[in-house]
């Protein structure tokens, strides 16, 4: 079968039994290898596409709408007596007028002027229930040009329609415009992709705003298929009845993972934005756990909607996690405690539990953790908890002293009217659970990042969805957070069997970072079961995409060796000057240190050089975007740059040769390590520039890159 995006007919368009019929022929066609589109409108200009696009695998190209006329409206109307036709003839009759022109003048009702090749592809006028005679007459009558043809399907079958017309071959980059005129939703701007220089679409009407890229087949399949609207709900939860994520069977989870690079981000984002289109009345959340990511998805998100009216669109609410919690409900005055406060607790009150332990102090504060992000905390359920990947077995009595230690903590927090991050989501949890809490309603929510997502954070947001029909959409990197353990979907609390997809290409990394960062990786770590994770296109494939996106000539790896830390930073930021100097935009550039106090020296240092407003950390929602950027390695995620600056990784190098560390805490450590470093080195799009100071650095990068 022929696949068809949309797989089904959306409610968004009229539907009738010609359109039905059509969708199911052009299915069933005997092409191998062909593909279609159903016209997805977008626009508010009142511009209408033809209802479907055909190209088969030899870049023939067809046109094609369904008319919804009977056999006998189509006398009625061929052969006219003495009485008025009826009005509900007369209508069909001018709706089948109005969509013969349509479809004769496309794309120009779409306000584009045609590239020349777009006048010879043919467009069909599927009439099912007429007969070939009344089509020839039916063609006559609404005067259709010579590249409009009229077919029934009564004594014939599409297949047939086909061949009995002179087809139109496309090139590939006349395919791409085509795709680009018919299939307005999966443009994709320039300004989102990290490149410096980059070959253009041709643009039929430079006053249009028609971009450069589009969305791959995998990802229009994935943003487009499957979509529902839910049947609705009140825009807030009962306060006393809070529902049950469990018993919503109505509620259904999907999640996008792939390779870095791949698209997963932008998918969600074209997600949202065709349901947001399809019905204005939707209650749309968008949410992730990187406060700089929030607010460049906004930005996005904001780039590809900005010729929609409001009124025709539904709000989407874009928030950090724990800034929504707060925009739900206030703190009740609990004081925070920071990082540093919550590990010297938590290890004098482990070292009365467990005195004669070699655990470091780390060990405890991530169990605690673990615990406090269950949403049942109980021993009980403790001591079941599948704690795959945590590096240390714990048996039954040492969980019981854990859970214990837990407690004490929970308790010691309470006393002081204090709360760190994980208890206050389970302070909010508790709340709702006890119908405390009022909780808003959403119909769908998009979670980017979903590996960084507590089981409680999911717990919470399923409570937020419409029971008849609300969708959680999860994207997530598998080299990440709670997957990087090997844990499941399930250990969260999603079912999401049958309803995963994996992107499998890279389009953000040239060739030569790709490869230099998959190298990495297989180094670093000798398990043959890890290297799935981190997938690099097949050689011809990857040449392929190389070669099609026409690189920058000055992209790569360098790797620089400086004496001490301090001429590491006076190197970045004399680099980051020159550059500027010379014309590079400041948002083209991304500067990632490992150390936050050496990142906001050098922030301090470049402000001075270019400009404050020409620098920004990357700590807020409101980041600027026309300026450099500069974030710790744990607030980079999802972040990219065409250039990218790496500094500071020496020190998790020397963290690793700590010989008081055990065999497991070692193995452990340097998989997390290599995972972090692993996701800073694919931010870069074009080029990576690596700065170190030890030779540590030496025998994990290829020598070729070293100067």
């Amino acid at each position: 079968m022929i696949p068809i995006l949309p797989d089904h007919i959306i409610r968004q368009r009229p539907t009738h039994t010609a359109l039905k019929r059509l969708f199911l022929q052009i299915r069933h066609l005997p092409l191998e290898g062909a593909r279609a589109w159903m016209s997805f409108t977008l626009a508010n200009d009142g511009s209408d596409a033809p209802d479907f696009l055909l190209i088969d695998a030899h870049g023939h190209a067809y046109f094609l709408s369904a008319g919804d006329l009977k056999n006998n409206e189509a006398d009625d109307f061929l052969q006219p007596g003495l009485f008025e036709l009826r009005p509900e003839i007369k209508s069909k009759t001018q709706s089948l007028l109005s969509l013969s022109r349509a479809l004769s003048a496309f794309p120009e009702t779409a306000g584009f002027t045609k590239p020349g090749f777009l006048s010879n592809i043919p467009r069909l006028l599927i009439c099912p229930d007429l007969s070939d005679n009344q089509c020839s007459l039916l063609s006559n009558k609404l005067k259709l040009p010579d590249h409009t043809h009229c077919f029934g399907l009564g004594k014939r079958d599409l297949a047939d329609c086909l061949t009995s017309i002179h087809p139109c071959q496309l090139q590939g980059d006349e395919i791409d415009q085509l795709r680009a005129i018919y299939l307005p939703e999966c443009r994709v701007p320039a300004s989102f992709i990290p490149r410096l220089s980059s070959s253009k679409i041709r643009e039929p009407n430079r006053n249009q705003r028609f971009t450069d890229y589009l969305l791959d087949f995998d990802q229009e399949s994935w943003i487009k298929n499957d979509l529902q609207i839910p049947t609705k709900a009140s825009v807030f939860t009962n306060e006393k009845h809070p529902p049950s994520a469990e018993k919503n069977s109505g509620q259904h989870s999907r999640v996008i993972t792939g390779v870095a690079g791949s698209g997963k981000s932008l998918t969600l984002l074209y997600r949202a934005r065709l349901l947001a289109k399809m019905d204005p009345q939707l209650k749309i959340l968008f949410i992730t756990h990187n406060k700089p990511l929030i607010g460049d998805l906004q930005w996005r998100y904001e780039e590809i909607n900005q010729t929609e009216e409001k009124s025709s669109t539904a709000k989407v609410d874009f928030f950090h996690f724990f800034r929504w919690l707060g925009h739900i409900h206030h703190q009740d005055g609990l004081q925070m405690v920071s990082e540093s406060q919550r590990k010297e607790t938590i290890a004098e009150l482990a070292s009365q539990l467990f005195p004669d332990s070699l655990w470091p102090a780390s060990f405890f504060s991530d169990e605690i953790g673990l615990i406090a992000d269950q949403p049942d905390d109980s021993e009980s359920a403790y001591l079941n908890l599948d704690r795959t990947g945590r590096g240390l077995a714990l048996d039954a009595a040492q969980r019981h002293r854990m859970h214990s230690l837990y407690c004490r903590y929970r308790t010691r927090l309470a006393s002081n009217r204090e709360a760190d991050w994980h208890s206050l989501v389970r302070f909010w949890w508790e709340k709702a659970n006890k119908g405390q809490l009022r909780l808003p309603h959403y119909d769908h929510i998009f979670v980017d990042e979903g590996q960084f997502f507590a089981p409680l954070w999911f717990s919470i947001l399923k409570l937020c969805l419409n029971p008849d029909g609300g969708e959680l959409i999860v994207a997530a990197d598998p080299t990440q957070g709670f997957l990087k353990r090997r844990q499941s979907w399930k250990s969260v609390g999603l079912d999401v069997r049958g309803r995963t997809t994996k992107l499998q290409h890279c389009y953000r990394n040239t060739l030569e970072l790709q490869r230099f960062t998959r190298r990495f990786f297989l180094q670093r770590q000798a398990d043959p079961s890890l290297h799935e994770e981190i997938q690099l296109p097949e050689e011809k494939q990857a040449s392929a995409l190389h070669q099609s996106s026409r690189y920058h000539s000055n992209s790569g790896v360098q790797m620089i060796r400086h004496p001490t830390p301090q001429d590491s930073l006076t190197w970045i930021s004399n680099e980051v000057a020159h550059a500027i100097k010379n014309g590079l935009p400041p948002q083209a550039m991304l500067v990632i240190h490992h150390s936050r106090r050496q990142l906001e020296m050098l922030h301090q240092t470049i402000a001075q050089r270019i400009g404050a407003k020409q620098v920004s950390l990357l700590d807020h929602e409101k980041t600027a975007r026309q300026s450099v950027a500069l974030a710790t390695l744990n607030s980079t995620t999802g972040i990219e740059r065409p250039i990218v600056f790496l500094a500071g990784i020496d020190e998790l190098f020397e963290q690793e040769g700590d010989p008081r560390l055990e065999l497991n805490e070692r193995e452990n450590m340097i998989r997390d390590h290599t995972r972090k470093i692993y996701m800073a080195l694919t931010r870069a799009g074009q080029k990576l520039l690596i700065s170190y100071t030890s030779d540590l650095c030496r025998q994990f990068f290829d020598e070729d890159h070293l100067s």
